[in-house]
C-alpha cells in the first residue's frame, strides 16, 4: 500500500503526463514519456538518534572564540541542528562557534530537527595579561626531550596556546609544549595566547655523542685494551655500536676472541665522567628495549642458555631478572626446561612477565641484536666512529 506522501507524488507525476516509478528507499523518480527530463523526489532523511559534541565542557578567555563540532547519528539523519545559549551576555553562538562575551558561565545547546540534544557548559575567565613557562632556557642532547608548562595569572584562561620553534631542525616542539632535540645548536620555542601574550624558552642542543666516539676511537686506537685486569692487543677486538637508552648516546659493544675463555667475550663499554668504562657481559648479546634502558644479554654452557635482563643506568648494568633454558641434547637428551628468576630466587612464568612488564615503557620493544662487529682497523674506526 503507497503511501499518502507516495500518492501526492504519483499524482503530481500524472499531471505532468509522467509515469512514476518507486525505488525503495532510494525515493521516488518521475519519469516523462519523452525522455529528455528526469525529475527526482528524494525519499526523507532517517531521523537522528542521537548528537553528540567534541567538548562537554570549555574554558575560555574573554574575547576568544572556539568552533564546537556536532556528530549527528546515524550518518543518514539531517545534518540540519540549531545552536542556543542561554546566556548571550556571557557567550554567544554562530553555527557551532562560540564567542566569549563576558566572564561567566553559560550552557550551548545544539538541538536536531527531531528534538534530540546536546549540552557543552561554557566557563568565561579574564583575558590573560602574560604567559610565562617553567623554563626560560634548557640544554638537551640530541634526541632528548622536554615538555614546556605554562602558567597564565589566576582567574584568566586562553583555551588555545600555540608554540613555534624558531628552527624546527634544530628543536621541534609539538602543539602540547613537549620539545625535540635534533641536532645542534640553538632555537627559541615561543609560547602564545589567543591575545598574542607571549613567553619564550631557549633551547640549546648539544651532540654529547660526538665527544663520546671520539673517546671510543682513541681507545680502539691503542695497541691494547685491557679487559678484566689482563691486556689483548687491540687487534684481536671487533666493535659494533648501539644507544641502549635512546639517550643519544652511544654504547660501544666490543667482542674478544681472546677475552676469558675459547670462545670469546663480549662487552659494553662506554664513557664516565670523560674516561672509557668496559662493563662485562657474557657471551652474546640479545637485545635491548631502548625506550626502557634493559639490556639483555646471554650466556651459554654445556646445555644451558641463560638470558639476564638488567638495567642501563648510570653506566652500569643491574640485573633484575633472567631465564634459563636447560636443555642438554647431547649430554642427557633431556627436553627443554624453561625456568625464571628474579636475581637468584626461582619464580613462576607469569611473575617474571609481570616483573618485565613493570620494567618496561609501554609500547617498548626488544631491539634484537645480531652480533655483527666489524673488524677493529683505522678505516672501520674512522668509517663508524665519525
Amino acid at each position: 500500500m503507497k503511501t499518502k506522501k507516495e500518492n501526492s507524488l504519483l499524482h503530481k507525476a500524472a499531471t505532468l503526463g509522467m509515469a512514476a516509478v518507486l525505488l525503495g528507499s532510494a525515493g521516488l523518480y518521475a519519469v516523462p514519456q519523452s525522455p529528455d527530463t528526469v525529475l527526482t523526489v528524494s525519499a526523507a532523511s532517517t531521523a537522528a538518534k542521537s548528537i553528540k559534541l567534541n567538548k562537554t565542557s570549555l574554558t575560555l578567555g574573554k574575547a576568544e572564540t572556539y568552533t564546537l563540532k556536532a556528530t549527528v547519528s546515524p550518518v543518514s539523519a539531517s545534518k540540519s541542528v540549531k545552536w542556543t545559549t542561554s546566556d548571550s551576555k556571557v557567550v554567544t553562538v554562530s553555527n557551532g562557534k562560540v564567542t566569549a562575551k563576558n566572564t561567566g558561565t553559560a550552557t550551548i545547546t545544539v538541538k536536531t530537527t527531531n528534538g534530540k540534544t546536546a549540552k557543552c557548559k561554557v566557563t568565561i575567565k579574564k583575558a590573560p595579561t602574560k604567559i610565562t613557562l617553567n623554563k626560560t632556557s634548557i640544554t638537551l642532547n640530541i634526541k632528548k626531550t622536554f615538555t614546556l608548562k605554562k602558567t597564565l595569572p589566576s582567574g584568566s584562561a586562553s583555551n588555545k596556546v600555540t608554540y613555534t620553534s624558531s628552527n624546527k631542525n634544530i628543536a621541534a616542539v609539538n602543539s602540547a609544549g613537549k620539545i625535540t632535540a635534533k641536532k645542534a645548536g640553538t632555537a627559541t620555542i615561543t609560547a602564545k595566547t589567543f591575545n598574542g601574550k607571549t613567553a619564550k624558552c631557549k633551547v640549546k642542543v648539544e651532540d654529547k655523542n660526538a665527544a663520546v666516539l671520539k673517546v671510543y676511537k682513541k681507545v680502539l686506537s691503542q695497541s691494547k685494551i685491557s679487559w678484566e685486569s689482563a691486556d689483548y692487543p687491540s687487534s684481536t677486538y671487533s666493535f659494533n655500536l648501539a644507544d641502549i637508552n635512546n639517550d643519544g648516546i652511544s654504547e660501544l659493544f666490543l667482542y674478544s676472541g681472546r677475552a676469558c675463555h675459547a670462545e670469546g667475550y663480549v662487552g659494553v663499554g662506554v664513557v664516565d665522567n670523560g674516561k672509557f668504562k668496559l662493563i662485562k657481559c657474557q657471551d652474546a648479546i640479545t637485545g635491548y628495549y631502548p625506550k626502557s634502558g634493559i639490556f639483555v644479554y646471554q650466556h651459554t654452557g654445556m646445555g644451558f642458555v641463560i638470558d639476564s635482563y638488567t638495567k642501563f643506568s648510570n653506566n652500569n648494568l643491574n640485573l633484575f631478572a633472567s631465564t634459563v633454558q636447560d636443555y642438554n641434547p647431547t649430554y642427557q637428551n633431556k627436553p627443554v626446561v624453561w625456568t625464571y628468576q628474579k636475581g637468584n630466587t626461582k619464580i613462576s612464568k607469569s611473575d617474571f612477565n609481570k616483573l618485565l612488564d613493570s620494567k618496561l615503557v609501554k609500547g617498548d620493544k626488544l631491539v634484537k641484536f645480531d652480533n655483527k662487529f666489524y673488524e677493529n682497523t683505522a678505516a672501520n674506526r674512522n668509517k663508524y666512529l665519525k
